[in-house]
């Protein structure tokens, strides 16, 4: 999908859906450019559900409210979705995932890889968290991301409540530059901000200070002790870990491949549009485990001539 119009606002597939129950959907290799309330999905939702959606591609704004999901979310749901690529704002609100999220919207089981650009409220998963009501639990990010102000690898600008929530991308800004932080550029709201079981890692990002948690090494954050009161081991679990490989994962993001004719478990954080590590199987051999294959969808692909298939029935949560 390709969308270039920079001097029109509200752009995405869908523009500006109110009330709506939007869920399924995988969008790759997307490239969105608009003025503002920019983003491949919506612009622009209000009060809406938005379930297992996952996009890949290049977003940009010459405006505000600039994200790989959503530009601005007003209220309403987001489970377990994600956005791998690249976002840019030119002005404010700028994330990975969602660019602004006011209204007490609940935002759970999802995470963001890529990068993210502005200018102030920043943030590698939100811009800007706002409302006493608004929650965002059991999420990651592991965007690389830059502004002037306001500039966090999880949220730029938090007023809201966190639980068990993590981010490791690089967090750039000028020297001297007001609210930056590994894991939150700023916190408002008092006693009505929450912030639990929250980590950031200070050697990825850069960052040895934040608005709010716990700073960890590289390789604290590959290991689940790390991670107190996250449930590994629950039926379901939430989270899974690849000790001391790997930072942790949701477990609705492992995927599996079919290899013809055997079927290989992957469980370094892959989904659809995403990199998946490919190892020998009795049909089809790599070279080595350093071997890459990128999958979008119920497709096909080939390597050394032989046939390598995606099927969904598979693809496990």
């Amino acid at each position: 999908m390709t969308v270039n119009r920079p001097a029109a606002s509200y752009q995405g597939f869908f523009g500006y859906p109110d009330s709506a129950e939007i869920s399924n959907i995988t969008l790759v290799n997307v490239s969105v450019h608009g003025y503002s309330y920019t983003d491949p999905l919506a612009g622009y939702a209000h009060s809406s559900s938005l379930e297992n959606l996952h996009l890949t591609g290049e977003i940009s704004s010459s405006r505000d409210y600039t994200g790989g999901l959503v530009g601005y979310l007003s209220g309403g749901n987001v489970h377990y979705c994600s956005f791998n690529g690249s976002v840019s704002g030119l002005g404010s609100y700028t994330g990975d995932l969602v660019g602004y999220a006011p209204g007490s919207p609940k935002i759970y089981h999802s995470y963001s890889l890529g990068t993210a650009a502005g200018n102030n409220k920043v943030g590698g998963l939100i811009g800007l968290l706002q409302d006493n009501s608004a929650a965002l639990s059991d999420c990651y990010s592991r965007a690389s991301v830059s502004g002037l102000q306001e500039v966090g690898g999880l949220t730029g600008y938090l007023w809201g409540k966190v639980y068990r929530s993590y981010s490791t991308g690089l967090v750039s800004a000028p020297e001297d530059a007001p609210g930056v932080g590994g894991l939150l550029g700023y916190k408002s709201g008092g006693s009505a901000v929450v912030v639990e079981g929250y980590y950031w890692d200070t050697q990825t990002s850069g960052q040895a200070t934040s608005a709010g948690g716990s700073g960890k090494t590289t390789a604290e954050m590959k290991q689940q002790a790390t991670f107190a009161g996250w449930n590994f081991t629950g039926d379901p679990a939430v989270w899974s870990i690849a000790e001391g490989a790997d930072f942790p994962n949701l477990v609705q993001t492992t995927r599996s491949i079919a290899l013809i004719p055997a079927v290989q478990f992957h469980g370094a954080g892959g989904v659809i549009g995403n990199i998946f590590q490919v190892i020998s199987n009795t049909d089809w051999s790599a070279a080595s485990n350093h071997d890459w294959l990128i999958v979008s969808g119920d497709a096909t692909s080939t390597n050394s001539g032989k046939a390598v298939e995606v099927r969904p029935s598979v693809l496990r949560r």
